[in-house]
Order: structure tokens, then sequence, then C-alpha cells
């Protein structure tokens, strides 16, 4: 088994939100540098920077879109912020990086 280099990686998780609902969420491995010149923001910089998709559904449970909208309405949520922020540490220390 060999590391697969490639130009992007990712990595898929789930994040548990604070009201117990669950989620699919796609985030991207950026080089140490990029990661730390990222502003001290509370982590949003890092999240915004790394946070690919997340799987949400509309009011009446239907598949809907992420959008960068839902991005900002997820990171202007404190709770939201910290679910997410655990499910890239949680995924990142248990090793689920991948291509």
């Amino acid at each position: 088994m060999a590391l697969r280099i490639a130009a992007e990686r990712t990595f898929n998780t789930t994040a548990t939100f604070v009201d117990g609902q669950t989620a699919a969420v796609t985030f991207r491995v950026l080089p140490d540098d990029e990661l730390t010149s990222l502003p001290e923001d509370g982590g949003r910089s890092a999240l915004r920077a790394t946070l690919v998709r997340v799987e949400v559904e509309d009011q009446d449970g239907n598949p809907a879109e992420f959008t960068p909208e839902i991005r900002e309405q997820l990171l202007g949520s404190a709770p939201d912020v910290l679910a997410l922020q655990r499910a890239y540490n949680q995924a990142v220390i248990t090793g689920k990086l991948g291509n």
C-alpha cells in the first residue's frame, strides 16, 4: 500500500450537531503553512478554507444543495462551528485522511 499524492486531498466524516442531528461532511486538507497563516477568528477562516460540503436537507427533508450561503449560515453559529471543528479534528486524529 502506498500514499497517493494528489493535488487536492479531501476526507469525509460525520458531524454531530448540538441538536443531535448528524450530517456527512467533506473537508479539504490544507498545507500547514496555509492553515497557520489564516486569521485567528475562532476557526471560522479555517473552516471556510477546508469545508467542501455538508449534506443538507430543506425543511421538508429533501436533499438540498450546499451553497456559500449555507456555509456562512453554519459559520455564523458558534455551536455549528464547534460541531464542524470537532468533526474535522476527530477525523484527522483517527486517521480518516484520504485522497
